[in-house]
């Protein structure tokens, strides 16, 4: 399913970030009745237990510095994705985390059609910390893909 992002050279961090948050915003069971729950930074004012589970997807990093000419003739462009993951039940983050690799992996023919291919898992973190008296299970699912255009397009 083709999303109206098409991701170019001159936009690539824009719209790859745009992509991402769509097809997850899209696709995963929001665990609150109402409101938003997917964020591009953590939200100061998230300070409740009920305002947890949230995701955040920070800016994605591109290695733009690091241009490849593959045989083809198509140049490379490798890019990085963190998705993180906050909530106070450490079961609920295995299944949002479980839920995110298979809508990311259910979907990967819209990234494809989109110029993001060769998507990989790359790694994963998990973390256990207080804020105040709400304690906060976290993971980090951090995703790799490239961009590939042909050499003197777009």
């Amino acid at each position: 399913m083709a999303i109206p992002i098409t991701v170019t050279k001159s936009t690539i961090s824009t719209r790859a970030w745009n992509l991402l948050f769509k097809v997850l915003n899209d696709n995963l069971t929001n665990p609150h009745t109402s409101g938003k729950w997917i964020y591009a930074a953590y939200p100061e004012d998230k300070v409740t237990e009920t305002s947890y589970p949230l995701l955040v997807i920070p800016p994605v990093s591109v290695a733009m510095n690091r241009l490849t000419l593959g045989i083809n003739g198509f140049i490379s462009v490798p890019i990085t994705s963190d998705i993180e993951i906050y909530t106070t039940r450490m079961d609920s983050l295995d299944s949002i985390a479980d839920e995110i690799v298979s809508t990311i992996d259910n979907q990967l023919d819209t990234f494809y059609d989109n110029g993001l291919t060769f998507v990989r898992a790359s790694r994963s973190s998990s973390n256990t910390y207080w804020t105040g008296k709400i304690r906060i299970h976290s993971r980090v699912l951090t995703y790799d893909w490239i961009f590939e255009f042909e050499s003197g397009n777009p």
